[in-house]
């Protein structure tokens, strides 16, 4: 009895690596069905999974008149009748551009339809044309425990009332002893409204660790068995092995050298 051994051949692009992509000049590295670049006359498509000649490939974006082949999600030019949305991602008629979706608004800003660019009358534009607000509500303070807000700004706080401070961008006034709290070891202050970031450690601690540790950097022990060199704010990975031994486990261990 005769064995026939059939062999496939795989197709390959110019470097010599197998290649799955029809008319790709080279793959993308270790990616057999991504092309990097395809043959003269051939764009990439489709996540560069085909190469196309750019006259077969259909823009992706309806009423769409000129784009890129290789971006055919995005358009550059729409048909008549139609404009750019923002994006490039949609061609859209003039009465789509100005939709307003932000409440007592009367003219919303083109192609954004939750940004405000002109309120009815009696109201005022507030956090930057998302809310169209009473002239009333805007000339009081709506941030709870501040003394004042800025001008026609009710949910930005200037000044807080007493015992407590302005955080999260002045939108709110949270209590001194809720700011000001520290939770870093050896740490005589943190930055406010940041329990976890130290901003002056006590002597003789220094800062490590942008602000998360203070650590004494003329005392500390370093966790790494025959380890010459560690660093001070990651005592647990070593940065050189004395002599004989060799790094490994992610710099966490050092190991006798073969």
């Amino acid at each position: 009895t005769t064995t026939t051994t059939t062999t496939t051949t795989l197709p390959r692009d110019s470097n010599g690596n197998v290649c799955f992509v029809e008319n790709c000049l080279s793959c993308q590295r270790r990616r057999q069905q991504r092309c990097g670049e395809c043959e003269p006359g051939f764009v990439k498509a489709a996540q560069s999974s085909v190469c196309m000649k750019p006259e077969n490939i259909v823009s992706n974006v309806d009423n769409c008149k000129t784009f890129n082949p290789v971006k055919p999600n995005k358009c550059i030019t729409c048909e008549d009748g139609y404009e750019l949305a923002k994006g490039r991602t949609k061609c859209i008629t003039p009465t789509e551009a100005m939709e307003c979706f932000v409440d007592n608004c009367a003219t919303c800003q083109r192609n954004k339809p939750r940004r405000c660019a002109e309120c009815m009358d009696g109201h005022a534009k507030a956090r930057q044309g998302r809310l169209c607000l009473l002239d009333s509500v805007m000339d009081t303070c709506n941030v709870d425990n501040c003394e004042e807000c800025y001008p026609a700004k009710p949910f930005k706080c200037s000044k807080c009332i007493n015992g407590f401070v302005t955080t999260n961008k002045r939108r709110q006034c949270t209590a001194e002893a809720i700011a000001f709290s520290c939770e870093v070891e050896n740490c005589n202050e943190c930055v406010k409204n940041k329990p976890l970031k130290c901003m002056e450690c006590a002597a003789p601690f220094s800062i490590v660790l942008k602000g998360k540790r203070c650590v004494d950097l003329t005392n500390f022990t370093c966790n790494v068995e025959h380890c010459s060199d560690c660093s001070p704010a990651k005592p647990n990975k070593c940065n050189q092995c004395d002599n004989g031994y060799t790094l490994q486990n992610r710099r966490k261990a050092c190991v006798p050298s073969s």
